[in-house]
């Protein structure tokens, strides 16, 4: 093993924990921020999967071509799961404000 397969394993090992350790951290944040963001857990994932393509474009030593080709392919994957998340959100508070009215008493 040469110097450059061991630097490189422990760059792979140091990315793991830091990620190992923001997940623990960002799961945190989330369970604290639930009450708030049910109704946006598609943009939350966006930026937990964001943080994680980032830390193997740096551990895995790819150039900002690779890292911006992934990062296109992961908004095509994901752009209709936040699209959607956005819908969903807001046909829930139109809903929401529907059934307000319909329970609040009129003046008749």
């Amino acid at each position: 093993m040469d110097n450059f397969e061991a630097l490189f394993g422990w760059k792979l090992a140091i990315v793991a924990v830091g990620l190992l350790i923001f997940g623990y951290f960002y799961n945190q944040l989330v369970e604290r921020l639930q009450s708030k963001t049910n109704s946006y857990t598609a943009e939350l994932v966006v930026l937990g999967v964001l943080v994680t393509v980032l830390s193997a474009g740096f551990a895995l030593s790819l150039n900002l071509n690779q890292i911006a080709g992934i990062i296109f392919f992961f908004i095509c994957s994901g752009s209709p799961m936040v699209i959607g998340s956005i819908v969903r959100n807001m046909r829930d508070q139109e809903e929401a404000r529907r059934q307000t009215r319909e329970t609040l008493p009129h003046d008749d």
